[in-house]
């Protein structure tokens, strides 16, 4: 062993007479500039050696450890070389290796000798020791909150707190058990307003965020209505004005203006549904982007529509138009359309993708509502 780390060895000595532990063979239980090239399952940052050997003995999950004598940083692992075999012992400068069992357990102090299961860390307690819970589980598509990256051990019943990366939601609660094992906890894709109350049923009509799965995970702004059904519906709420305005006698079917407050949308194309739910009118109501144009004794505003997307998730799609006799106009974004229908009591029909009477939305990729607009569904 180098001059440097037997250095290193006896300084910690000194400062750790308080413990029994016999050095004599801390030659033998160190591989100098040496490291096992197996998975870690928790490392410690600005640890000294003794320590490192002391959070290894009170886990017995821990069978050995390398040891960054530059980094202060402790690898504890859950394998030993024997294992896996001499072969994956690398020799790398400045690291030393170690399996535990070559160890004293007087280094432990009072967790000497304990029993506590694989999931739990022992921790002293006055002059006995008890098992509680360390080493949260990883989960995938999210992280430690900063406040839990720090904290090593936690009491039964306390929870840690994940932070999941967008768009997924939290689910569950990850709480410290008895036992030393953790509750489930996971980051979902809440996709649709079904989700949305099966997530929460506490969960009523409002606004959420949903995710998009087709549209490589994007993140919308939706209205779930009728939340105490079994199939709520979506809708896109309008924080502009949107209408259409239909000439008087030229069909049974609608006339005057129908102002639309909100839209039922079909989540899987983005294609707008038939529906007055959230829509007010004059005579009778009229469908979402379409239009006719003048009757001879008609208002002066007849044959005209907006569709008006600025403050939601979408924009016109640049595949939806008017079919007949009709001037559109579209803002620089897609975010507006203003349309006009010429002729007396012609026909102005919406097409979406080259279908006639659909009219479909796509995804702004900017100038997207806040997040503090809606609710991030949080699933219990």
């Amino acid at each position: 062993m180098s001059v440097f780390v037997i250095f290193i060895i006896q300084l910690l000595m000194v400062t750790a007479r308080e413990t029994c532990t016999d050095f004599s063979n801390l030659k033998q239980s160190l591989q100098e500039n040496a490291r096992l090239k197996v998975k870690t399952f928790l490392s410690l940052n600005n640890s000294g050696l003794l320590q490192c050997v002391k959070e290894c003995k009170i886990r017995s999950r821990c069978q050995s450890f390398n040891f960054n004598l530059n980094a202060g940083q402790c690898d504890l692992l859950d394998t030993t070389s024997s294992e896996t075999f001499d072969s994956n012992l690398l020799t790398t400068a400045q690291y030393v290796y170690s399996d535990i069992k070559s160890w004293s357990g007087h280094i432990a102090g009072k967790c000497e000798g304990h029993s506590c299961p694989s999931t739990t860390v022992c921790r002293e307690n006055g002059s006995n020791h008890t098992c509680v819970c360390s080493d949260p589980p990883a989960v995938q598509n999210a992280s430690l909150a900063l406040t839990a990256q720090s904290q090593m051990m936690w009491e039964i019943g306390e929870e840690v707190t994940y932070e999941c990366e967008p768009p997924f939601s939290p689910r569950g609660r990850r709480v410290c058990q008895s036992d030393g094992s953790w509750t489930d906890f996971s980051c979902v894709l809440v996709t649709d307003c079904s989700q949305v109350k099966t997530c929460n049923n506490a969960y009523g009509d409002g606004e959420y965020w949903v995710v998009l799965e087709k549209y490589n995970n994007a993140r919308v702004k939706i209205y779930c209505h009728d939340m105490s059904s079994d199939t709520p519906g979506h809708f896109v709420t309008f924080q502009e004005d949107n209408y259409s305005v239909m000439p008087t006698g030229c069909t049974d079917f609608y006339c005057g203006r129908t102002n639309f407050s909100k839209i039922k949308i079909d989540l899987d194309n983005l294609e707008i549904e038939l529906d007055h739910t959230f829509a007010d009118w004059s005579c009778k109501p009229g469908p979402y982007g379409r239009i006719m144009g003048c009757s001879s004794n008609a208002d002066s505003d007849c044959g005209t529509m907006q569709v008006n997307l600025v403050g939601t998730s979408f924009k016109v799609s640049s595949q939806t138009t008017l079919k007949g006799n009709a001037d559109i106009v579209y803002s620089s974004n897609h975010s507006v359309m203003h349309g006009k229908c010429n002729g007396q009591c012609e026909a102005c029909y919406s097409s979406h993708k080259g279908t006639t009477l659909k009219f479909g939305f796509s995804l702004k990729e900017q100038n997207i509502p806040d997040v503090d607009s809606a609710s991030v569904p949080a699933c219990v």
